[in-house]
């Protein structure tokens, strides 16, 4: 199940204080390795499936052309951008930058394709977020539509759209919990054009002043239903607050975590606020001489990427609600551009990054994306992916996919955490995973009985949200590199009347505006907050 989004990636904050002689008493477990030539037990080519290839500039610019995910344990959801012309229609506006996309559900262990749609989109942003539950969100430019391909399939209409929200402004990030109940829609003004100067005027830059940075809105919507006539995907507003600009908050349904730094020894506080009100619950800390970056995997487990000294110097660790920190895993080079997602039912979670070595790596072939004339990508653009066991650390699946998509969304995990999906070397590959050992389910239901409180009322309370995000400092973050961030390239409001009324519009209201916080990064080497800039 996708992660809505954390590190970008389009995808946090987290973890506070336990108590110390409790901390001390955790042993760190350091992770078995898997098999160095894990095989696929199915291989489905690409090219068999229609897909055209794609070139290298798209990819380098982040654009999202490809996704592919786990509708169910036996089949997958592919769809990817379609080469040649494409038809004007009435909803298209001069700034559009218009694409078709091929939308395929596939019987995973034949490779059957078992029911197809072609989307008309509007430009070259992330158009799919994965919901959960065969349930997915389509963005077709500010209109989001439900699908859920197997639950219609029966009908004849398996890709039946559902309006759920329109959004009235311009969509910055959708962030999807790992549960996939809550959705965090984070919105800002359309920017104003420039009037135009009388001829001959005169400007004195010195006498004027830079306008006001838009006022970003971020809005937590409940997600209900299972996307049949009988029990419709409904979208319901649960809370509204606002920004100065664009951030990634580690949310699930129930709260949201947050840290500030204790001392500079590197020492971050953490704690889980929940949407229900009372006290924040103290949770363990966070050692890092750089802002952590958190990530939910679960209800009650989260990790954490870290900095120890220097800047490309990355750990990460794992942290459940007992509260503890459970493991920990060094990383040399950066972690660039890196992508969750996880089966918390199973307590596991796969996260990628990108290789940037300029040597081939093993595993990865070159050229892979050829196919029928498309051009070829470069064989070092590779990204590895890895799948844990969240409480014990055990490394269950290495592979290196290829090429790396910066929009992420190249791999999958099932709902069950028992297969794993990998976009590589031109083809889709599935993987079975160890089954859980009596340990992991004595793990899961220890972790489960210090789940946080569920939140029964219809408005979350998210006043504190800005403010203990404000407080962390964190310096700007790739929107490229988390999960469901990448904005859509072009900001066009859809003319009136140009798509179905949704049941819900988001409009920029009247919610408090807060300071000004920056989105979580963990930079590159040789990158600063002031010269790291984001993708187009």
């Amino acid at each position: 199940m996708q992660l809505s989004s954390f590190y970008r990636l389009n995808t946090g904050l987290a973890a506070l204080l336990v108590a110390g002689a409790a901390l001390g008493a955790t042993a760190l477990a350091e992770a078995p390795k898997p098999s160095k030539n894990p095989q696929p037990v199915v291989r489905l080519p690409l090219e068999a499936l229609g897909f055209p290839g794609f070139s290298k500039n798209f990819i380098d610019a982040g654009a999202s052309m490809l996704t592919v995910h786990f509708a169910d344990d036996d089949h997958l959801l592919l769809t990817y951008s379609l080469r040649g012309l494409v038809e004007r229609t009435a909803e298209d506006v001069p700034d559009d930058e218009p694409r078709a996309v091929a939308a395929l559900l596939i019987e995973t262990r034949t490779g059957k394709v078992v029911a197809r749609a072609r989307w008309h989109l509007h430009d070259h942003g992330q158009y799919l977020w994965n919901l959960g539950g065969g349930r997915f969100l389509l963005r077709v430019r500010n209109s989001l539509r439900a699908i859920a391909p197997l639950e219609n399939l029966a009908s004849g209409n398996a890709f039946r759209e559902m309006p759920m929200l329109r959004l009235n402004g311009k969509l910055d990030q959708i962030l999807v919990s790992a549960e996939g109940d809550l959705l965090t829609v984070e919105t800002s003004p359309f920017p104003k054009k420039a009037e135009p100067r009388p001829p001959g005027a005169v400007t004195f830059s010195h006498n004027e002043t830079a306008p006001p940075p838009p006022s970003e809105q971020i809005n937590f919507i409940r997600v209900v239903g299972k996307g049949t006539e009988e029990s419709p995907l409904v979208a319901v507003n649960a809370g509204v607050t606002r920004a100065r600009g664009p951030g990634q908050i580690p949310v699930n349904g129930r709260g949201y975590l947050f840290a500030a730094q204790a001392n500079r020894a590197g020492n971050w506080n953490v704690q889980f606020d929940g949407f229900g009100g009372g006290d924040p619950v103290k949770l363990a800390p966070v050692n890092s001489s750089c802002p952590p970056r958190f990530q939910f995997v679960g209800l009650g487990q989260f990790v954490a990427f870290t900095c120890r000294g220097a800047e490309d110097r990355f750990m990460l660790s794992s942290f459940d609600f007992v509260p503890r920190e459970t493991w920990e895993e060094p990383f040399s080079g950066p972690i660039a551009f890196p992508y969750f997602v996880s089966a918390p039912r199973s307590g596991r979670f796969a996260f990628s990054r990108e290789l940037t070595d300029t040597a081939l790596l093993p595993g990865a072939a070159a050229s892979p994306f050829a196919a029928n004339g498309g051009t070829d990508v470069p064989a070092t653009r590779t990204q590895e992916i890895r799948v844990y066991q969240a409480e014990s650390g055990d490394l269950l699946l290495k592979v290196v996919g290829s090429p790396s998509l910066k929009a992420g969304q190249d791999f999958d995990l099932s709902s069950d955490g028992m297969s794993a999906l990998v976009l590589r070397n031109g083809a889709i590959e599935v993987y079975h995973l160890p089954e859980l050992k009596k340990e992991d389910r004595d793990d899961l239901a220890e972790v489960k009985a210090h789940d946080p409180a569920v939140v029964t009322a219809d408005r979350l309370e998210v006043r504190r949200v800005m403010k203990h995000a404000a407080a962390a400092e964190e310096p700007p973050v790739d929107t490229a590199s988390a999960n469901g961030a990448v904005a859509p390239s072009s900001g066009v409001a859809a003319p009136a009347g140009s798509a179905p009324a949704e049941a819900n519009t988001i409009v920029n209201g009247d919610a408090p505006v807060m300071p000004h916080r920056s989105a979580p990064s963990l930079l590159t080497p040789g990158e600063t907050p002031d010269s790291a800039t984001s993708p187009k």
